[in-house]
């Protein structure tokens, strides 16, 4: 009692330290016992401890887990990974269950999965071996046999053990349906996390539940086990609910795995689902909730739509439309201003940098007065005037500049000595530019960049690597005071490569500019261009190039008296005597710079004349001509306000010039032609251009403007742009404009007015006489008239180039000459595809089915048409219209129509895709191949020939070769003198491009027999068409022997087709025998290879001339069936 009042009055705190300390003795010796597998001693030890009161978690934890009672062998431990977790929970060292060492002594597995946390634990061990069973007393009694109540007690524990065990499974289970159903649902979940970006949230479906929605699933994915064990049971509850009962046996039987009329079977822990019409109808009703494009139609069967809302939507389409193309349109701007804002940093960049450098010139202009240097030189080039008159937007001086100074690694053609590296070549390039793009001339500068060079010189003096000499020579002659040592510094600089590349060309041309930009006019002028002028006639084309473009770059830095006097005459020499093409391209390309400098009106002409003569040089100085100079003349006429009555006039005078007097329109110099018509289409921008910059304003032009329309995009340069040519006003001239053309009004002056009406019509009078069958002119033109009207935009097009060109040039067709043919056609092909809109497609279409009709019953020349749609046929926007034309006229009664059909669909096969040949186009000619006129069905042919060329695709080509077999086998129709002649003119064309199984099964075996028949019906048939069918043959044979064929094709078809036509030839041309001998010995020969190849042997006999010969016309009379067997082979079964 004293002892216990002593423990009663302990504090709190000593009770519970002394709790833990004996709670930590037991976990200690819990601890020990199940590392060294003393199990049985561990659960008496836990018996004795519940009945003192005390409960140890990690023996309950532990003797309360199947799995620790569970795995006698090695694979099934290695395969229980849980096992082992819970191993390392209770112990915290590494030792299997079996024993200590890890020697694999496992615990052998027990009768059931029993385990020990029963509430009644100790009457499962007080059963054991040493009690006595009858009485319970002690060890060593056994146990009687006839002992009924020891027995009875033994099956009545055994019995609650088997209730424990059934109780455990029972729970396992139901934990495993609870993992299934929280595994179904997280899969569904991380797959929508996935994919849900990708789908935008599109995909829904039904849910098990009426409150909770899943994300459908891509179709495709395997069905789980669990799945179609539900959807078994929805299906089954389906038939059964709606009378499919013997349906419902069956499906019964053959989904035996589980009971399909008991949810509980499918094994997931969530309420049974609704049945399959509740899911289809609610999967119904989100549909109409989330379409996204509602329709009257679709819920006419619900509600009572409005119509008004309807259109309301279409409204709001319509606006959506328009603000996504003004967003593109922003976009579109927000870039123009970026690289604006990009160049005017740079510009500024730049004028700090300069003003920097004159700041140090300044310095030491006033350090050489103090040492009493003579300064006069100096304070005159200071003085000396740059700025010209001339107003020449600063955009387009910098693209000019830029694309004078452009490099690249890949331009390179011509260097002598190509570095493997190029990588590091280009990097080499880049730097020494940048270090001339930001030269300094302060002395610290000065001593780092000499530091830096003397560096890089000491380690590399060869190839490219001689550029870093460079910088140190440019900033050695500004600086230098000596003018001997200036001049030798740019001697060297100017030969530091015998052969110059296009990239050190360029290295050079900076380092000149650099010159340029710190010493001033005077020494450029002083020190600078004798160097040029000494390479002027240097052998060497690398050399005299980079003269041409230092003229070109140097002439904004040059007084305004030299850059006429000097740099223009040095440009027109080369221009006029030097021999090399690329020399001449680069002279053009200068030339056009010192044009932008030029401010003497007086030049012009003879600035016009070098274009004339660079016009007519060779291609590359052509094409570098119409990029840089003919722009630049034209910027400076557009300046002078002479962009139409001079420069445009002179151009069109030339283009009147070269249809006058002509007899017809053949004699007209059409590469010329072609040329002054791209001329005048690529200057109509500046002519739009002079046009808004003399238009009439009633107020001041606003200081914002809205989108402006779209402009043609120019192919040419950069410098056609109507936003650099009217920098930077041009969206406001452009916005006021279109504002004034949308109420029918052009605000320009009579003068204006008056030199678009007669530009207009003198060139549409030209282009009446040119040639419809040339396809660049009818191209060239139509765009000219095209740009016209998408430049002075629709209205004009309606108001004035329409009416004008009709007045000026009736389109109406009469055969009296052709000069009627070409206003024809380019009304169609210029004037109404200006415009895509549906009004002008739907009158373009009307336009030509007139025509059509016109041509076919007037049996007028179909070439007006074909011209027509040679030009049209490849635009995408109107080749729908142009197909309907000719399934429309499919039933018309005038066989003359049908005819000309099949001519333009000759001509369209070539534009088109596959997919409009195989559904639009042959469907129309398998109707007129069965044609009751016997003409159409024989125009049919080379229509159906030129598909076998055009088209690749099987399933079109196995339609054609059975069209091909029908021919064939009709034999009134394959028997006729103009069809067998055009079979022959076809195959003839389509052989060489047809495929050989085509070739070998039908072509040659139809053109053996035609042989056959012309040969052996010699009474029937008059000697002229004999004659001919011989001589298409001739003509088909000659270029099938260019092709490869079988040894069996050769034996059967090609040689027997040859003898016979060898008969005819002998009788009607003689003269041609010994070429067509000379065929038939070659094939013999090829047939002879075969047979030591192949093992060909013709019935044992020798194979020679006569023994073929005697032995194929034999079988001649036979050639209608094996071509019947043939021809089947090529042929799908339908």
């Amino acid at each position: 009692m004293h002892k216990q009042h002593e423990h009663l009055n302990d504090t709190p705190v000593t009770t519970i330290k002394k709790k833990r300390t004996k709670w930590h003795i037991y976990d200690t010796v819990a601890k020990f016992l199940l590392k060294n597998r003393f199990y049985l001693t561990a659960l008496e030890f836990y018996t004795e401890l519940l009945e003192n009161g005390y409960d140890l978690p990690r023996l309950r934890e532990y003797f309360s887990n199947p799995a620790n009672f569970e795995g006698s062998s090695s694979t099934t431990i290695t395969k229980q990974s849980s096992f082992m977790r819970n191993l390392s929970h209770y112990a915290d060292d590494s030792v299997s269950l079996g024993g200590g060492g890890g020697n694999g002594d496992y615990l052998c597995r027990t009768s059931s999965s029993q385990t020990f946390d029963s509430t009644s634990i100790d009457n499962i061990t007080r059963y054991s071996e040493d009690i006595d069973w009858n009485n319970g007393n002690g060890v060593g009694g056994p146990i009687s046999g006839a002992g009924g109540g020891g027995e009875l007690k033994f099956n009545d524990e055994r019995v609650a053990v088997l209730e424990f065990e059934l109780r455990k499974a029972r729970d396992t289970i139901q934990e495993l349906r609870q993992t299934l159903t929280f595994d179904s649902t997280d899969d569904q979940q991380q797959h929508h996390h996935k994919k849900s970006e990708e789908r935008n949230g599109k995909y829904q479906v039904h849910p098990f539940s009426s409150t909770i929605s899943q994300n459908i699933l891509p179709s495709g994915l395997t069905v789980r086990p669990f799945e179609r064990r539900a959807l078994n049971y929805l299906i089954n509850e389906y038939l059964l609910t709606n009378n499919y009962k013997v349906t419902s046996v069956t499906f019964g039987e053959e989904n035996d795995t589980s009971d399909l009329e008991d949810w509980d079977s499918v094994g997931l822990n969530c309420s049974r689902p609704p049945d399959l019409n509740q899911l289809y109808r609610w999967y119904c009703h989100q549909l109409n909730v989330d379409n996204e494009k509602p329709t009257q139609e679709d819920f006419s069967m619900f509600i009572n739509f409005d119509e008004n809302l309807h259109d309301d939507y279409k409204n709001l389409k319509v606006t959506e439309q328009q603000m996504q193309l003004n967003l593109v349109e922003y976009d579109k701007r927000i870039k123009h201003i970026e690289e604006e804002k990009r160049n005017l940093n740079e510009e500024i960049h730049s004028l700090q940098h300069e003003k920097k450098n004159l700041l140090i010139q300044l310095q030491t202009l006033q350090n050489r007065l103090l040492t009493d240097e003579s300064s006069s030189e100096m304070k005159i080039d200071d003085t000396t005037q740059l700025n010209s008159s001339r107003h020449v937007p600063q955009v387009f001086r910098r693209i000019f500049e830029k694309q004078t100074l452009s490099y690249n690694i890949n331009d390179d053609k011509h260097d002598e000595e190509i570095e493997l590296n190029h990588d590091l070549e280009q990097k080499t390039y880049e730097d020494i530019i940048h270090e001339l793009n930001t030269l300094s001339l302060d002395q610290h500068d000065l001593l780092d960049l000499i530091v830096r060079t003397v560096t890089k010189i000491s380690l590399h003096l060869n190839g490219y690597k001689k550029l870093e000499l460079v910088p140190l020579t440019i900033c050695t002659s500004i600086l230098h005071p000596k003018h001997t040592e200036r001049d030798r510094l740019l001697k060297t600089l100017f030969n530091l490569y015998k052969k110059p590349s296009y990239n050190q060309r360029q290295v050079l041309l900076h380092a000149c500019l650099c010159f340029a930009k710190q010493s001033g006019p005077v020494r450029v002028h002083a020190e600078l261009l004798p160097q040029c002028w000494e390479n002027l006639n240097n052998k060497l084309d690398e050399r005299r190039c980079l003269v041409a473009e230092a003229c070109g770059i140097l002439t904004p830095h040059l007084p305004q008296d030299i850059r006429v006097s000097l740099i223009f005459s040095m440009l027109q020499q080369m221009l006029a005597e030097d021999k090399c093409d690329q020399v001449r391209s680069v002279c053009s390309k200068s030339l056009a710079m010192v044009i932008n400098e030029i401010d003497d009106e007086s030049r012009l002409s003879s600035c016009i004349e070098l274009l004339d003569r660079c016009l007519s040089d060779t291609f590359d100085v052509v094409q570098s001509t119409k990029q840089y100079l003919l722009p630049a003349i034209a910027m400076w006429c557009l300046e002078l306000n002479k962009i139409s009555h001079v420069f445009i006039e002179h151009y069109l005078v030339k283009l009147e010039s070269l249809v006058q007097n002509i007899p017809n329109s053949s004699a007209i110099d059409n590469q010329r032609f072609n040329q002054l018509i791209h001329i005048l289409t690529d200057l109509i921008v500046f002519l739009f251009a002079s046009a808004l910059k003399t238009m009439i304003l009633s107020d001041e032009l606003p200081s914002t403007t809205s989108i402006s329309r779209i402009l043609p995009d120019s192919t040419s340069s950069e410098f056609y742009q109507f936003h650099v040519i009217l920098s930077p006003i041009s969206e406001k001239l452009l916005h006021h404009y279109d504002q004034c053309a949308m109420n029918g009004e052009f605000p320009f002056p009579e003068q204006i007015h008056a030199c678009l009406d007669s530009f207009l019509k003198r060139s549409f009078d030209t282009m009446a006489f040119i040639d419809i069958m040339n396809g660049k002119l009818i191209h060239a033109c139509s765009d000219f008239i095209k740009m016209i009207g998408r430049y002075f935009g629709r209205n004009f097009w309606k108001l004035k180039i329409k009416p004008l060109y009709f007045t000026s040039n009736p389109p109406i067709l009469q055969d009296d000459g052709v000069r009627k043919e070409a206003p024809f056609v380019l009304y169609a092909t210029g004037v109404l595809c200006s415009w895509t809109t549906e009004q002008e497609q739907a009158e373009l279409t009307q336009y030509i089915y007139d025509a059509l009709l016109l041509v076919a019953n007037q049996k007028l020349s179909i070439n007006t048409l074909q011209a027509i749609y040679a030009e049209i046929g490849s635009d995408t926007n109107f080749q729908d219209n142009l197909l309907n034309i000719l399934r429309d006229s499919l039933t018309n009664n005038n066989s003359q129509i049908r005819l000309y059909i099949l001519q333009l669909f000759y001509i369209i096969l070539s534009l088109v895709d596959h997919s409009i040949i195989s559904h639009k186009i042959l469907p129309a000619l398998i109707t007129l191949a069965s044609d009751e006129d016997i003409t159409v069905r024989t125009a049919t042919i080379p229509v159906f020939g030129s598909i076998i060329v055009q088209c690749s695709e099987p399933e079109i080509l196995e339609r054609v070769y059975a069209q091909f077999q029908m021919f064939d086998n009709d034999a009134s129709f394959r028997d006729e003198h103009r069809v067998q002649s055009e079979f022959i003119k076809t195959f003839t064309q389509i052989a060489p491009q047809a495929e050989s199984k085509f070739r070998e099964d039908f072509i040659l075996p139809f053109l053996a027999l035609i042989a056959s028949q012309n040969s052996q019906q010699q009474s029937e048939r008059g000697q002229a068409k004999r004659l001919e069918i011989a001589t298409y043959l001739f003509e088909a044979y000659s270029a099938l022997s260019c092709c490869f064929h079988s040894g069996q094709s050769i034996l059967n078809s090609f040689l027997p087709g040859l003898y016979c036509l060898r008969v005819d030839f002998a009788q009607l041309r003689p003269d041609s025998v010994a070429v067509l001998d000379s065929i038939i010995k070659d094939l013999e020969h090829k047939l002879e290879q075969h047979r030591q190849d192949s093992s060909l042997l013709i019935g044992g006999a020798a194979l020679n001339q006569e023994n073929i010969r005697g032995r194929m016309l034999k079988g001649l009379t036979n050639i209608r069936d094996s071509t019947e067997k043939l021809t089947y082979r090529f042929m799908k079964k339908k």
